[in-house]
């Protein structure tokens, strides 16, 4: 394969490697190193990882329930005296005082 006229060869290999979760991001490291190039890493400590950024919710869903969440709780402090009154009002009238 010709590329800018400069003869390259390369070659591509399914390379399978067993190593302890301790160690992986070491050797992910040490084979970057050396320019070889890593795909993927598999094993049961990404499978838990995925499954569980599978069942969080996306971060733009958790920063629009926090904003609502805010925006109530502001408002909850401007009318806490009206609030206050309203359920002192109920709780009279049901109480009988």
């Amino acid at each position: 394969m010709y590329t800018g006229g400069i003869k390259t060869r390369y070659s591509t290999v399914h390379l399978v490697v067993e190593v302890k979760p301790q160690n992986v991001d070491q050797v992910v490291s040490y084979l970057q190193a050396r320019e070889i190039v890593v795909t993927g890493v598999k094993g049961p400590a990404e499978e838990k990882v995925a499954a569980l950024k599978r069942s969080l919710p996306d971060k733009s869903n958790i920063v629009l329930f926090c904003g609502v969440l805010g925006m109530l709780t502001g408002l909850a402090g401007v009318f806490i005296d009206s609030i206050f009154g309203f359920v002192r009002g109920i709780y009279q009238r049901y109480r009988g005082v």
